[in-house]
């Protein structure tokens, strides 16, 4: 599959990803109030709801992942929490 470079603004959304297994290759601190979290790999998988049911699905591109996130379809996973810290650390982190 071929590699994406996503910046990603949404903390949210980029932790979302990290939970996924998905890592930062870099963060664009250029704009104080608005770090971008670059991302190129891919996710493996993701959990989404499809007319209340769970689906799988396979190796979706970082696009996909974005419209389930803002669609409110995407599934978090258990260590959700623990990857939003991070990225707030990360922000915070100067």
């Amino acid at each position: 599959m071929e590699k994406q470079n996503k910046p990603i603004s949404d903390m949210y959304l980029a932790a979302a990803l990290v939970a996924y297994g998905c890592e930062v290759d870099s963060i664009d601190k250029t704009d104080d109030k608005r770090y971008k979290f670059i991302f190129s790999s891919n996710v493996e998988y993701i959990w989404v709801l499809d007319q209340n049911n769970v689906a799988k699905i396979v190796n979706p591109t970082l696009d996909e992942v974005e419209a389930k996130f803002y669609s409110s379809r995407l599934m978090f996973p258990v260590n959700y929490p623990d990857a939003l810290r991070r990225i707030k650390s990360s922000i915070h982190a100067k």
